[in-house]
């Protein structure tokens, strides 16, 4: 947490008690609190960081923010290296409502839903596909 030009309000350390890759082992994100930054004197949201150990060689498909929305939402996504990839959204009876494809450099990439792309409200899933990986995750539409 910063506060007051960046000077901490607290501090957290851990220490490993098993042999592993620290990425499988500390996650820190919104799945509880949500993360939130905000410019100094404002009440607007500017970004919603997200903690991570990033490693450029692991494919991931991150949660989508915000998540719940009503308006738009971004999907966010790494790739170990540049790839063609579909991203397709399914209703809960699996009916295909979007679908997008294209060729995305290695890292990090980001795909914005507008609110006219999703024609579905209530829960939605989302799966990325490249030719070696695929992830699904949900989310939902008020």
């Amino acid at each position: 947490v910063w506060e007051k030009g960046g000077t901490p309000s607290f501090s957290l350390k851990v220490r490993a008690r098993a042999a592993g890759n620290l990425r499988h082992m500390v996650s820190i994100g919104s799945r509880i609190t949500k993360a939130e930054a905000y410019p100094l004197g404002s009440a607007q949201v500017i970004a919603l960081p997200v903690i991570r150990n990033q490693q450029a060689g692991v494919f991931e498909l991150f949660q989508n923010q915000p998540n719940p929305f009503s308006g738009s939402t971004e999907i966010r996504f790494n790739l170990p290296e540049a790839s063609e990839a579909t991203l397709e959204v399914t209703d809960m009876s699996g009916r295909v409502i979007y679908t997008q494809t294209g060729y995305y450099p290695r890292g990090i990439n980001v795909l914005e839903l507008g609110k006219d792309a999703l024609e579905a409200h209530g829960m939605l899933y989302y799966r990325l596909q490249t030719p070696a990986y695929s992830a699904q995750r949900k989310m939902l539409r008020l």
